[in-house]
């Protein structure tokens, strides 16, 4: 990691009266901006389609892509590269819906007709039947750290109940008292469960399971909800419809359901992923546009449309969904290619430096950069001509900007952003001025922004 020493040696950085009014007090919460994105597409395994399901804490990423044939094929996604997960015998399809930290992944195996079904699990190239609770058919969403994996399996009679999968051994965890089915969708690291339960008229409610036991979590005024995801901190998220004919996304802890909302002039939302930072992704209706569109949700935030975040010519029409978010706040999903190809794609935080604010020369101006690795050193350069100036300790990379000067040195909170407050000189005013960021350690440089101080 470079220290700000260093920066100030090799690029004859000059400590000047803007640097040294550095005020440290707290910026307001509403100068926060989100970072862009860098949107990967994940490709195919040489078909057309392709689906992205889930994420782990590296950024890799499992889903289902098509062959050249056109069937559908379970894929791990790892550094540039999908691996085909293959087939059991007597099955046409496989998805693959969750992995955990050492790449063990789980999904479903299916025939054509879609009328038999086995969960499945895939490590280090070897595939395994995790088998039933005495029905044909079952199918896994998820696997912790701990090798511990859930989903639903048809019993003897045919009705589907949830399970968890330890040591080999496939558990029934049950349904609510009268109800008909259930399934597990996630089990976070600490081994909290999350899914839903249905009675025989087909109306679930949204469940959690801890120490193989059942509970309640309910819904939003509704007769339909599912708990799809949780962190490590018992946050649960998920969807539940609200009674009055729309499904929104929830939020649940200490047992709590809060609901985080739609577009303001929108249909349905649904909220699949949370992250240790309390970010949900999924995805919502937008009527504007008569499709569903890629969606995040940050604490003390409205909805905001993933689409927004992606920069001028990033190859993507649409992002239609969000399924996974990583702590470090890598999405996965799927969308619609400029050539109209339907996707898996990564999305990854690119750093990013907000306009000042105010703004305005002789005040305190609150500068924002965000997307950076939570907890990560970043240094705010500024200067007066573009030109190339070598990084320290990052070979190839260069600043955008001819002499600068070091205007702060900061390290990132939690939530990736890297807030602080600058004393601007009114000799400032009219004049434009350069800024650039750079991330420590990762070397990864922001954009130029350019400022006309007023």
């Amino acid at each position: 990691m470079r220290t700000v020493s260093s920066l100030k040696n090799l690029l004859r950085f000059r400590v000047v009266a803007v640097s040294a009014a550095l005020v440290a007090a707290a910026a307001p919460a509403d100068a926060r901006h989100d970072p862009g994105y860098i949107g990967l597409d994940l490709g195919t395994l040489g078909g057309e389609k392709s689906i992205a399901l889930g994420i782990n804490k590296n950024n890799e990423v499992v889903g289902a892509a098509q062959t050249a044939n056109g069937d559908w094929h379970a894929f791990l996604w790892v550094d540039g590269h999908m691996t085909d997960l293959g087939l059991l015998p007597g099955f046409d399809e496989s998805y693959a819906h969750g992995l955990n930290i050492t790449r063990q992944v789980v999904g479903r195996m299916e025939t054509a007709d879609g009328l038999n079904s086995r969960a499945f699990a895939w490590s280090s190239g070897q595939r395994m039947d995790l088998g039933t609770l005495g029905g044909d058919s079952a199918r896994a969403y998820s696997m912790n750290d701990s090798r511990h994996a859930v989903g639903t399996s048809q019993l003897g009679d045919g009705q589907w109940r949830a399970f968890v999968w330890r040591d080999n051994v496939m558990t029934n965890l049950g349904a609510l008292p009268g109800h008909a089915a259930s399934a597990a969708l996630h089990i976070d690291h600490s081994g909290l469960i999350t899914g839903w339960s249905e009675d025989g008229e087909g109306n679930r409610l949204a469940v959690y399971w801890s120490n193989d036991q059942i509970h309640e979590i309910g819904t939003l005024g509704g007769l339909h909800a599912e708990a799809t995801s949780s962190n490590r901190n018992g946050v649960v998220v998920g969807f539940s419809d609200t009674g009055d004919e729309v499904v929104h996304p929830f939020m649940w802890e200490s047992n709590v359901m809060t609901d985080l909302g739609a577009f303001p002039v929108g249909g349905d939302a649904r909220a699949f992923s949370v992250n240790i930072l309390r970010e949900a992704v999924g995805e919502a209706f937008l009527p504007a546009a008569g499709e569903y569109q890629a969606v995040l949700w940050k604490p003390g935030r409205t909805i905001q449309n993933i689409n927004t975040l992606l920069p001028p010519l990033s190859g993507w029409d649409t992002l239609s969904t969000a399924t996974g978010i990583s702590d470090s706040g890598h999405i996965c999903g799927t969308g619609r290619t400029t050539a109209g190809q339907t996707h898996a794609f990564l999305l990854v935080p690119k750093l990013g430096l907000a306009n000042p604010i105010p703004g305005r020369a002789g005040e305190i101006n609150t500068f924002d950069v965000a997307g950076a690795l939570p907890l990560a050193m970043v240094h705010v350069i500024y200067g007066f001509q573009y030109g190339t100036t070598p990084v320290p300790g990052c070979s190839g990379v260069n600043f955008g900007i001819r002499s600068p000067t070091l205007m702060r040195s900061i390290r990132a909170d939690e939530t990736g952003h890297a807030l602080f407050d600058v004393m601007v000189p009114r000799a400032a005013r009219n004049r434009g001025v350069l800024f650039q960021a750079i991330e420590a350690g990762s070397c990864e440089l922001s954009s130029i922004l350019i400022w006309t101080f007023f």
